[in-house]
């Protein structure tokens, strides 16, 4: 198996709101409201997708494929002032064994 790294172009933002979607129910599965996780929206994330990738910004858009199909993807770029990062701990090893497998991005 081979993973492709790419920048995300209009034409993935189905995916990337599938894929958006379905990890916010498993990650946030037991800590957020079940009645909030089921009104996630794949057509208002589809569209809110769909309107990031056509204009032009600071944050810069991957989709990671597998053979040839979108399978993940990240959203980068520099920090809004004010801002704080925060990161999910338990997220971190998941993490770690898929960036082990990345390369030439």
């Amino acid at each position: 198996m081979s993973i492709d790294v790419r920048k995300a172009k209009v034409g993935d933002e189905v995916r990337m709101a599938e894929i958006q979607v379905a990890a916010w129910r498993r990650a946030y599965s037991g800590m957020m409201s079940p009645a909030l996780l089921d009104a996630l929206d794949i057509n208002q994330k589809t569209d809110m997708w769909r309107n990031a990738l056509e204009r032009a910004g600071k944050g810069s858009y991957l989709v990671a494929e597998v053979s040839g199909r979108v399978e993940g993807f990240a959203v980068f770029g520099p920090a809004r002032p004010g801002t704080r990062i925060l990161m999910d701990p338990s997220l971190l090893k998941s993490f770690r064994s898929i960036s082990t497998r990345i390369s030439g991005v």
